[in-house]
């Protein structure tokens, strides 16, 4: 015996599945290097800062960047004063008016470290399977898909596209 769902029930059902299969956007350049050889990776990265190995014998190759960048040495407006008022136009309206008044004021230079630390991890047939970035990485992750336009870039024009990196 068949029984039929209200159409609303479904429609419920249906959402409640694809709520669940969404996921987040990841963050550019978590995935791109995926597939790379570990050689690729020391070419354009260097020695990694810290290897660990897990259970499952694969390695987190850790590359730990820091930086000082800095912010002020400027001039900025600060605002000094505000003051506002009503006045009548010609054909009886009320207006309001307001105004304010800035001085340019001198922000000093101020010095902070800035951190990124990027996490690959290598299966044990030498291959990225994952890349994390955690700190300040905007600059890092631009690095890698730039790494990953180069590695899978067509040699000559007709030459055939590239293909996903095999598994393990």
């Amino acid at each position: 015996m068949i029984k039929f769902v209200k159409p609303g029930t479904a429609l419920v059902f249906a959402l409640g599945l694809t709520a669940c299969a969404t996921t987040p956007p990841l963050p550019p350049g978590t995935l791109l290097l995926a597939g790379l050889s570990s050689d690729d990776i020391k070419i354009e990265w260097g020695i990694p800062d810290d290897i660990s190995v897990a259970n499952d014998d694969t390695e987190t190759w850790t590359y730990s960047k820091t930086w000082v960048d800095h912010s002020g040495n400027a001039y900025d407006s600060i605002q000094t004063g505000a003051s506002s008022g009503e006045y009548t136009d010609g054909d009886g309206n009320k207006h309001t008016t307001s105004t304010q008044t800035f001085e340019p004021s001198f922000v000093p230079l101020v010095e902070y470290e800035k951190y990124c630390n990027i996490r690959f991890v290598i299966t044990t047939s030498g291959r990225v399977q994952s890349v994390v970035f955690d700190g300040d990485c905007d600059r890092y992750r631009s690095k890698a898909s730039n790494q990953h336009r180069a590695a899978f870039m067509p040699a000559a024009a007709g030459a055939p596209s590239p293909v996903a990196a095999p598994a393990g």
